[in-house]
């Protein structure tokens, strides 16, 4: 550490190690720590001094201190500057304990992070021309998150050179980024300390890992984390609880978490459960949680206490009150209560028998409302510093508080805590921050993109929100369930599109105030459309818990900017309402009522539809249609996405026996991670990473399949491997590999088979492995190389019609349970009682078996229809796939129909759009795939 004395004031500087500076200006105050750099420990770092500055330098990073009037520099190991504070006025001292810094902003310079802010209509990716509000707490408001995640770090780039720069300050900090001025970033703070870190990388991803190891990386939560977690405000009974789960498992869909909201106890925060639950509680979580799997949460209604609490005497004892300056106690808070000081270490002691009661109970999580703390008055004297300097660091302790408890209590499981707000520090347990007490509305779902993205760039990755949001900002007393717009139809469809964002963010929940928030509630096609993505949620687990390692071990955000993996692409730094999950997945939600479609922009390289396997090439934006019940994915060329099989509840699913999706080019690998999902002895070595790498050569694909261990060694590996060229030979482990006729044969086989779907070009392959290295070789044809495809398969049709679903090209294979037009009551008819006013009057009646999604139980009078685009006349074969046996079916096209038994028939057809008509007059069938094929 050196002392350097300028004109201006005096300071030291060290180096953290060889990519981070830290520059500390002394003023002789104590300060409030913050806690959140993990360690000061320096590095060596060499001091030189000339006539008009001081250089503290490491190979990678040096800071130039001037004498004269304190300006700040900063260069990487290129000698570019990356960082300056003005030469008059860079640090101003205020009169009492404020500080001023002022930064130069180049005109090229974007910035990113500074956590969640709730002040940005529809949110900010970019946050120049913006003024940042350091405040933890909650502003209810349209089109805005709710919560704020003030995190004092800044990341900028010029898309060519890229800095960090961390303030480590708690204080209620003003940051002016080019906002009042287009080129001075200012940042005020009120008090607090002036602890300047600056952090150098070649990438921005390098900066983010170096500056989320100084601040401490997320360990991995619980597995079932993972999964979906159903909220409401509020469960009022063990009978509507035990309505929810049973319908949930009844139905097939996947759940892994119930919450108990804010009323569940006797009193707020004095844990006990009230009457209503009728004493059943240790029972029924019991049951719950062996027979199905499930794990509860309980919320701690705030940080704050009741008066009337039966607990409260002891608090008052205890002395965990929070004191003003005139030494009353301190009420705030949405319930009006006193405030518990969680900065004192007392009120772990006196905390923690209470909540080792409810946990006997089987209560697994905890949910930490209010945590701001909400309300807490100016002249708050915490145990460890003024309100001031605490107020922003106080959710931190909170949740390290219950965690501590969580910890002793069960010491080799891990815990989990997901609460309102927080800021640098509090992401080193497994706490995911939620976006607070947001609007049902779509411009509000629209600010969700950048905020997320800045709050895990900002080093905090668990980041969740309440899926179809909290209130409706048209509620009144005649639309009692808090409804958008007091319409359900409405609200049904806002939750879908709601359900397909959430599905591709960290932690999945579910939560709503009155009303209903449990999916299945919201009429029969929100139930197909919402449940298929829980499905697919789970299906993804494998993916996103080897994304959650990826984050434990570098830093590395799950749901990331475009500019993250393509820094090159200008454009890429200003898209944000789209990202990428992992490297591997782009997501493109969409965010506005009854659209049917959206622009993406694609980064360079090849792209796939996920629901159709269209190709797409990168660098330009594309119209993708969008149906109700669907969200626009695609996945890179080169991935290698795991996924899990058939799963109702994490427990279903083995991380030994895992299926991929493989789209080679050239060579990219993906690294599987696995462990047990509950207990922390991964830190000690307990867990398997997997290495799993396509090789796309010449004549032939190479996947080899190498793990670290055998501890959760893969045993059994199923790809599907998207191909360019038939496949002549399939050798595992050396062995040439049987051929099986069908998906489903595959699947039910018990030994390594391939089969080659020729008309979607893909290679199925099932692996029983042996030991921790394996590889598969397949031998191509180059002969025929198909060409890749494209929105449509003939030749002069031009462009996507603006359809639901796009109408597919004939020939054509259609999945059935992709019914176009959905949403529009028009797609597929089921005799079902009339019901006025649900969001659609039929049911498909969506199923799913080893062979995946079909159409469940067609009856007379029952139909389906799919639109199909033909450039040509001519006759074509219409083949139906399913259960069909004894079913009497009419296939209409273009007003010409044919009664068929055994799920062929040729029909004419003429050019351009036509909708496909399948009805079943007598009998009962399950439909799986519809082929169309011309006869020539």
């Amino acid at each position: 550490m050196y002392q350097i004395k300028t004109n201006l004031y005096t300071a030291e500087a060290a180096a953290l190690n060889e990519n981070i500076l830290k520059v500390k200006i002394l003023d002789g105050r104590e300060h409030t720590p913050s806690g959140a750099i993990i360690s000061n420990d320096f590095c060596e770092s060499r001091l030189s001094e000339s006539d008009t500055c001081f250089t503290v330098y490491t190979d990678e990073l040096k800071a130039e201190i001037y004498k004269s009037d304190g300006q700040i520099r900063i260069y990487d190991k290129n000698e570019r500057l990356l960082l300056c504070t003005y030469s008059e006025n860079g640090y101003m001292k205020g009169t009492g304990d404020d500080f001023t810094l002022q930064f130069m902003l180049p005109d090229h310079e974007r910035i990113y992070g500074l956590g969640e802010d709730n002040d940005i209509a529809f949110g900010r990716l970019d946050r120049r021309g913006t003024v940042r509000d350091m405040l933890t707490g909650q502003r209810i408001n349209q089109n805005h998150v709710t919560a704020d995640f003030p995190i004092p770090f800044i990341l900028g780039t010029d898309g060519v050179k890229h800095f960090g720069f961390y303030l480590d300050n708690t204080s209620n900090m003003t940051v002016d980024i080019g906002k009042t001025v287009h080129d001075v970033l200012r940042i005020k703070a009120p008090a607090g300390a002036c602890d300047m870190y600056f952090i150098a990388g070649n990438t921005i991803p390098e900066i983010v890992c170096r500056y989320s190891e100084m601040i401490g990386r997320n360990v991995l939560p619980p597995l079932w984390v993972l999964g979906y977690i159903q909220s409401k405000c509020s469960f009022w009974s063990w009978e509507e609880l035990d309505d929810v789960i049973l319908t949930f498992k009844e139905n097939g869909i996947p759940l892994d978490g119930i919450v108990f909201d804010f009323d569940w106890a006797e009193f707020f925060n004095n844990y006990k459960w009230a009457d209503r639950w009728e004493g059943k509680s240790p029972e029924k979580i019991k049951y719950y949680r062996e027979t199905y799997g499930i794990h509860f949460m309980a919320s701690n209604s705030g940080p704050m206490l009741k008066s009337n609490s039966d607990t409260f005497e002891s608090a008052v004892r205890a002395g965990v009150l929070a004191r003003d300056t005139d030494g009353n106690t301190v009420i705030c808070g949405h319930y009006s209560s006193e405030l518990i000081d969680f900065t004192n270490p007392a009120a772990t002691k006196w905390l923690a028998p209470q909540l080792e009661r409810i946990m006997d109970d089987g209560i697994e999580a905890w949910w930490l409302d209010l945590t701001e703390p909400e309300g807490d008055a100016v002249n708050t004297v915490y145990h460890t510093g003024s309100r001031a300097e605490v107020h922003n660091i106080f959710s931190n302790a909170v949740s390290e508080t219950y965690h501590h408890i969580m910890k002793e209590y069960a010491p080799t499981k891990r815990s989990f805590v997901l609460t309102r707000t927080g800021t640098a520090g509090i992401q080193r347990d497994p706490t995911a921050l939620w976006t607070g007490d947001i609007y049902s509305e779509y411009g509000t779902l629209r600010a969700h993109i950048p905020e997320a993205l800045n709050t895990q760039l900002s080093g905090i990755n668990m980041w969740t929100c309440d899926t179809g949001g909290f209130l409706s900002p048209t509620n009144h007393d005649d639309c009692p369930y808090n409804l958008y717009h007091n319409d359900r139809v409405e609200h049904a469809q806002l939750y879908e599109r709601w359900m397909q964002f959430s599905c591709f963010t960290p932690v999945f929940r579910a939560h709503h105030a009155g009303g209903e928030a449990v999916p299945f509630r919201y009429q029969d096609i929100t139930f197909d459309g919402m449940s298929h993505y829980i499905k697919l949620r789970y299906k993804l687990i494998p993916y996103i818990y080897s994304l959650y390692y990826e984050n434990f071990l570098t830093g590395t955000p799950i749901m990331r900017p475009l500019f993250w993996h393509y820094p090159h692409d200008k454009l890429a730094y200003s898209i944000d309402n789209e990202y990428l999950f992992g490297e591997n997945i782009l997501v493109a939600p969409v965010l506005e009522a009854q659209a049917n479609k959206r622009t993406v922009y694609l980064p360079e390289g090849t792209w796939f539809d996920f629901d159709y396997a269209y190709a797409y090439e990168g660098g330009r934006e594309y119209e993708i249609c969008a149906p109700q019940n669907r969200i626009p994915l695609f996945i890179r060329a080169g991935a290698i996405i795991p996924m899990s099989r058939k799963a109702e509840n994490t427990r279903d699913i083995d991380l030994t026996k895992i299926e991929a999706l493989i789209y080679p080019n050239g060579c990219t690998s993906f690294s599987l991670y696995a462990d047990d999902g509950e207990t922390n002895h991964y830190l000690s070595g307990q867990y398997t990473r997997t290495d799993i790498v396509c090789d796309e050569q010449k004549d032939r694909t190479v996947i080899s399949i190498k793990a670290n261990n055998d501890i959760f060694c893969l045993m059994e590996f199923t790809a599907h491997i998207h191909l360019q060229s038939r496949p002549e030979k399939i050798i595992f482990n050396g062995v040439q590999t049987a051929h099986g006729n069908s998906l489903t044969t595959l699947r039910l086989s018990d030994q390594s088979i391939c089969w080659f779907d020729e008309f979607h070009r893909t290679l199925h392959v099932k692996m029983l492995l042996s030991g921790t290295e394996n590889t598969l070789e397949i031998s191509l044809d180059k002969s025929t190389v198909y060409r890749k495809f494209e929105p449509f398969r003939e030749e002069n049709l031009a462009g996507q019609l603006p359809y639901i679903y796009p109408p597919a090209g004939v020939p054509c294979v259609i999945q059935a349970i992709h019914y176009d037009r959905g949403g529009e009551g028009v797609a597929f008819h089921k005799n079902i009682p009339d019901r006025a006013g649900v969001y659609r009057d039929d049911n498909a009646g969506i199923a799913e078996d080893q062979t995946g999604y079909y159409v469940n139980g067609l009856t007379a009078g029952e139909w389906v229809e799919y639109s199909i685009s033909s450039a040509k006349e001519g006759d074509c074969e219409v083949i139906l796939e399913g259960e069909l046996s004894g079913v009497n079916i009419t296939i209409s096209i273009d007003g010409y129909s044919q009664n068929i038994s055994g799920g062929r028939a040729v029909l004419k057809l003429g050019t351009g759009q036509k909708i496909l008509r399948i009805e079943v007059t007598a009998g009962y069938a399950n439909l799986y795939m519809i082929h169309i094929e011309r006869v020539d």
